[in-house]
């Protein structure tokens, strides 16, 4: 019985496409340039629709707060009067809820970071290949920072909640719901982890795009290869990598 084999013979090429062929010109060669969209464009775009997502933006940030100044309002007449006579419990986690709505609150309304951005790129000379460069490198920066405040948010927002969850079912009322209840807010905490805000998002889409730059194209195309004993004919593949 004969069986039909299928050879496949890969075929690494270097060649000058990792520069997309414009390096070659010396127009392209930087990152920052080559990177499709540009870090100018991907902020120009997302000026344009900021506004109507300032509060999707915020919204799993909005939504744990909110189940955590619940906690508190609830943990108010659910405190264990021998452990916290005073009702910090109630306090802090109502005090941390609302700062937290309120961090929420001001992000939606008063930072836009991709249209102050454009803002100021717009006002950038981009004359030349230099000034091309610095513009689009202010252009990175601002992405990045951006998404640097998601990330410092998300973080600390999770860590005090957690916290404060803790703090309040260590101090809530046996039997009640304030002994459970802080475990909603510490699930509901992960909501900014997990669902990341706007900025984060496009930051790392940057990322993954200028990454491509390097990547390899990959071509491939069927043949057929002669066994030197047998001297059957078997199809196989090659399979080219142009870095």
């Amino acid at each position: 019985m004969k069986h039909t084999v299928l050879t496949v013979l890969f075929c690494t090429a270097f060649s000058s496409s990792m520069t997309l062929g414009h390096a070659a010109q010396g127009e392209l060669d930087y990152p920052e340039l080559m990177v499709t969209p540009s870090a100018s464009q991907r902020i120009e775009l997302e000026a344009k629709d900021e506004r109507s997502r300032r509060f999707s933006n915020v919204l799993p940030l909005m939504a744990s707060s909110a189940v955590l100044f619940v906690g508190g309002i609830l943990q108010n007449g659910n405190t264990d009067i021998s452990k916290d006579g005073d009702k910090y419990g109630a306090k802090v986690g109502a005090f941390m809820g609302g700062t937290w709505l309120t961090v929420g609150a001001l992000l939606a309304f008063m930072y836009d970071p991709y249209q102050s951005a454009s803002a100021q790129i717009g006002r950038l000379p981009s004359g030349n290949k230099q000034e091309k460069l610095a513009k689009e490198r202010y252009a990175e920066q601002a992405l990045y920072s951006a998404s640097k405040i998601g990330n410092i948010v998300a973080i600390t927002h999770l860590a005090t909640t957690i916290g404060t969850s803790i703090y309040m079912m260590a101090n809530a009322q046996s039997g009640s719901i304030s002994k459970v209840y802080p475990a909603f807010s510490i699930a509901a905490a992960f909501l900014p982890i997990i669902f990341k805000t706007r900025w984060q998002q496009v930051a790392t889409e940057h990322e993954e795009y200028k990454k491509k730059i390097y990547g390899p194209i990959v071509s491939a195309s069927p043949t057929l290869f002669q066994n030197s004993t047998t001297g059957e004919w078997t199809p196989g593949l090659v399979a080219s990598l142009h870095f």
